[in-house]
């Protein structure tokens, strides 16, 4: 397979790069460069402070600062292999809290029990109501005094900068997702806790975990990075070797 063959041709852009979900529409899963999966990306502070480089991948006790890369030329490193022209980036806890919301509350509350007084519960009619996805009224609103959180989904748009070649770098990349994370950092929080077990987030080291480029998780750093991903660097290989 040839990188030519990845790209969508057009009159006025001969070689356009395609996106994310439109590689996954032709069965191709974009996978984490070789660069990108030496990232250590701390969930908390400004993005200088927060990013680092392993000079080994996954070898987390020798890092440099990634500012240091991105002043020779780091910042046009690919995100992703094959390249990309935009991505969707999401975070799993964000993606399925309405979800866990309603589970863990499913049986805490009564519709048929005014909580007017206490402000306990709240039952009433949901917001953007898609018989087909949501479930039946009556609609569960709050309880146990938390909100439900509705349309916390979505993620945010990654494309290339203007000055650049066409695809998304990891310079394009976490420059625009760290300052999303940190606008959403208390939801992102309050999911990762819905069932009430996480401890302290002040006493957590927290890092982002790559888990796919479209697909982001959080970790406690000792738990990070996975013995499991390990294989993604042979996958990113492979997949190089087939361009």
């Amino acid at each position: 397979m040839s990188t030519r063959n990845l790209r969508i041709e057009s009159d006025s852009e001969p070689e356009q790069y395609p996106t994310f979900t439109e590689l996954l529409r032709r069965a191709i899963v974009p996978q984490l460069s070789l660069d990108a999966v030496r990232l250590v990306w701390y969930f908390r502070g400004s993005l200088e402070t927060s990013l680092s480089i392993m000079t080994t991948a996954y070898d987390t006790d020798v890092l440099e600062p990634y500012f240091q890369h991105t002043n020779g030329g780091g910042s046009w490193h690919i995100i992703s292999q094959p390249p990309v022209s935009e991505i969707v980036a999401t975070v799993d806890d964000l993606e399925i809290w309405e979800s866990d919301w309603k589970d863990f509350h499913r049986n805490h509350s009564d519709p048929d029990v005014s909580y007017e007084e206490s402000g306990y519960a709240k039952y009433g009619d949901l917001p953007g109501y898609d018989p087909e996805k949501d479930e039946d009224p009556p609609h569960l609103l709050k309880c146990c005094n938390t909100e439900r959180p509705m349309h916390k989904e979505g993620g945010v748009l990654v494309t290339p900068s203007a000055s650049g070649n066409g695809f998304v770098t990891i310079h394009d990349y976490v420059t625009t997702v760290h300052p999303w994370l940190m606008r959403n950092r208390q939801d992102i929080l309050d999911a990762m806790n819905c069932y009430e077990q996480m401890p302290d987030a002040e006493h957590m080291d927290l890092v982002v975990d790559l888990i796919r480029v479209d697909d982001l998780g959080i970790k406690e750093k000792s738990e990070w990075p996975q013995e499991g991903r390990a294989a993604i660097p042979v996958a990113v290989e492979l997949a190089v070797a087939e361009l």
